[in-house]
């Protein structure tokens, strides 16, 4: 009777009984979402939006099971959340979709998602795509300072960016990693035909090549990626090879910083310049370490201050150093390193503690106490590497594929993953045919991951791997930062448990992706800050701890474990190649890495466990993409 109805005139008492049948099929029940609906507004093609977070909420009085989701319009993409998924009563969990429109016009879809109740929830989505005339072009993408001494500036040397195009840009934000800086001090908007001139410092604290990158963010263009790349030499005599900018305090808050000096002849007598004074609430030792609590009085700012250190020749050398104050950010700011449990001893880095124990377990990334991979196994790696090919959707070589680089893990990765695939894809440097995919998911924790089954994988298969045009059969390498929710337990036997998990990981990657041919494993930043107000999940020692589950997980392998070979001539594969990515622990601001890495509180979010928006995403991200 409807479909007779419909063929008459009446086309709008049609429509309308058709929208009432609809809003009947998506009946109220005790599921509810928020919010009803939801406008990107405008964005520029070529750009993403920030994600809306989807609250979905069980008001009932019995379990309901979320079955799947769906999206009907490719340019609201999935990011974040899993089904199926049960929803006890008063249970909520988010969805997180982003806007990418691919071109300029008025978009309109839905995220729908089935349950087990019958109830429908469906949630529509609008979002508007623009074009711009502004175009940002760089006078290079890559700065070279050759050598330059150990603890010394190089000349700066400069960056234009000019805008060619008709519409004006703004240049919101640059991040430089150390050993670099610019004079960028806040947003900047450009003019068509106008300039910005960006005056860049290099100043390497080590001997050997650096490599650094510059990112600029501007407001309607994608991220564009400058690299700097230089060598340290030794000084010819006693320097201060501390870097000139040090790692930022926190109002009110506990603060180190031991000095280096480099050259000359030990042991080192360092002092303040006369003349210099330090923040109040802090002292410096004769060893050159500044520490002690600021006091309120402090406020935020940059402070600057000279330090002289004297050989045992009696040489000298002095610097100008920086120490940049940052507003308190509700972390627990004060805690600015981990002491071994039980002692007052603080916690090494595996790759600061080599042939050193932690409870009686050597240190060391690899074997007898070593940061160096075996060579065996590099020589090995690299041959995968020059062998790894483009591949079309089905997995099969096409010059005109793509190499699909992959990140896992829970919360914390998904955040430095966005920075990750943002800078890497937008470096001109990069393979054409490498595409970086951001798999990462909110509470995809290695036990998760570790389970075939898991929903996890569905929503990475199926949602986010397609967002990134590619299939899973072109994924052929991953970096992977596996946790656990560790809030309690015993050293050693939890990490054993954890170690377990992530070799089924490394199992389910072939699994999953069937092309996958090599998998670099890093655990996790320092956590020390955690105020455990969001959730209290690893906290230190756990989070160090977690490293010698990487650790045992990669010896296996390099042991010959046959559930993790991956040599063809020595039986069934059935893991890919595995090995330390970039080992990203450090012991806040006392116990800094080799490479001088150290996590200050400025570097996480308020709640002290997730990495921050800026230098704490982004430092992850310049050590795995120069890794």
């Amino acid at each position: 009777m409807l479909s007779r109805f419909c063929l008459t005139a009446r086309y709008s008492a049609c429509f309308l009984l058709l929208l009432a049948c609809s809003l009947a099929a998506h009946a109220s029940g005790p599921l509810t979402i928020a919010p009803l609906s939801h406008d990107f507004g405008g964005k520029v093609v070529g750009l993403k939006s920030l994600p809306v977070d989807i609250v979905v909420t069980n008001s009932g009085s019995t379990k309901i099971t979320i079955n799947n989701f769906t999206i009907d319009n490719p340019v609201f993409q999935f990011t974040q959340g899993v089904a199926p998924l049960d929803l006890v009563p008063g249970e909520s969990t988010h969805y997180n979709v982003v806007f990418a429109p691919a071109k300029a016009q008025a978009y309109s879809g839905n995220f729908i998602l089935n349950c087990s109740n019958g109830q429908v929830l469906d949630l529509p989505l609008t979002g508007t795509g623009k074009t711009t005339n502004a175009k940002a072009t760089l006078s290079t993408t890559l700065l070279d300072f050759g050598a330059v001494t150990q603890g010394q500036a190089a000349p700066q040397q400069s960056v234009t960016i000019t805008n060619t195009g008709t519409d004006s840009f703004q240049l919101n934000y640059v991040y430089a990693d150390a050993p670099s800086t610019t004079n960028f001090t806040t947003f900047k908007t450009i003019l068509p035909g106008g300039s910005l001139s960006l005056d860049v410092s290099f100043e390497p604290w080590l001997v050997g090549k650096v490599k650094s990158l510059i990112t600029l963010q501007y407001d309607v263009l994608p991220i564009e990626i400058v690299n700097l790349k230089g060598t340290g030499t030794a000084p010819p005599s006693v320097g201060v090879t501390t870097y000139s900018s040090l790692p930022a305090a926190t109002k009110s808050a506990a603060y180190s910083v031991a000095l280096a000096a480099a050259g000359g002849k030990v042991p080192y007598t360092w002092s303040l310049q006369s003349g210099s004074t330090l923040p109040r609430g802090l002292k410096g030792t004769k060893a050159g370490v500044i520490s002690g609590t600021l006091d309120a009085s402090v406020g935020t700012g940059n402070y600057s201050f000279t330090m002289k250190v004297t050989d045992a020749a009696g040489a000298t050398s002095t610097k100008v150093l920086t120490l940049p104050v940052d507003a308190a950010t509700g972390a627990s700011c004060s805690n600015i390193s981990w002491n071994v449990p039980g002692t007052s001893v603080p916690i090494q880095g595996l790759d600061v503690l080599g042939t050193g124990t932690y409870l009686g377990n050597e240190g060391g990334l690899y074997p007898s106490g070593s940061n160096m991979r075996p060579a065996d196994h590099t020589n090995y790696g690299i041959g995968l590497a020059q062998a790894i090919a483009p591949l079309n959707a089905d997995g099969q070589p096409d010059i005109n594929g793509k190499e699909v680089f992959v990140v896992l893990g829970e919360s914390n990765v998904h955040l430095e993953g966005e920075a990750i695939v943002r800078d890497g894809m937008n470096d001109l440097q990069k393979n054409p045919a490498v595409v970086l995919a951001n798999g990462a998911l909110g509470d995809a924790t290695a036990a998760k991951l570790s389970d075939p089954n898991s929903p996890f994988w569905v929503s990475i298969l199926n949602y986010i791997i397609p967002n990134y045009g590619v299939t899973p059969k072109q994924v052929v390498a991953a970096w992977v930062e596996p946790t656990d929710e560790i809030s309690s337990g015993t050293f050693p036997s939890d990490m054993s448990k954890l170690q377990s998990q992530i070799e089924n990981v490394a199992q389910n990657l072939l699994t999953f992706f069937p092309n996958i041919k090599m998998v670099y494993f890093s655990s996790r930043a320092y956590a020390g800050y955690s105020n455990g107000l969001s959730k209290k999940i690893n906290p230190e020692p756990y989070a160090f701890e977690s490293s010698y589950a990487v650790k045992w997980a990669v010896q296996d392998q390099l042991d010959g474990a046959p559930n993790l070979n991956f040599d063809p001539g020595k039986g069934p594969v059935l893991a890919p190649w595995m090995s330390w990515g970039p080992y990203d622990w450090a012991n806040g601001l006392v116990v800094p890495g080799p490479s001088g890495l150290y996590w200050s509180c400025q570097d996480s979010e308020s709640d002290g466990n997730h990495p921050s928006g800026t230098s704490g995403t982004e430092k992850i991200a310049n050590r795995v993409i120069n890794f």
